[in-house]
């Protein structure tokens, strides 16, 4: 391992270019896979909730309808909260475009 990093100091500039720019790639795919698997946990989150409150019998309806609806309001609040924190730690009109682009 020390190895490796003494050597990283006598590598040319040219190979940190180019692997600098395939490390933009792979980041790219890696939060694209990341998106999708976040989507899909909120599908089958949603599906395994409203199967509860389908299959609930008595008051329990009632419990599995305020849940839902509870943390359906934490997340928008939660949105919000992270726009307005990303718009005022962000200021000025360049960062005010990538941060509406990021929430759209």
């Amino acid at each position: 391992m020390l190895a490796l990093i003494i050597f990283s100091f006598v590598l040319p500039i040219d190979y940190f270019i180019t692997f600098s720019s395939f490390c933009q790639f792979g980041a790219i795919i890696f939060l694209f896979v990341e998106a999708v698997l976040l989507i899909d946990l909120a599908y089958t989150w949603n599906e395994k909730w409203i199967a509860m409150y389908d299959n609930a019998e008595g008051g329990s309806e009632l419990f599995w309808k305020i849940v839902i609806l509870v943390c359906t309001f934490l997340c928008y609040f939660a949105g919000f909260w992270i726009a307005f924190h990303l718009y005022s730690t962000f200021p000025g009109s360049g960062h005010k475009f990538l941060v509406t682009l990021t929430i759209l």
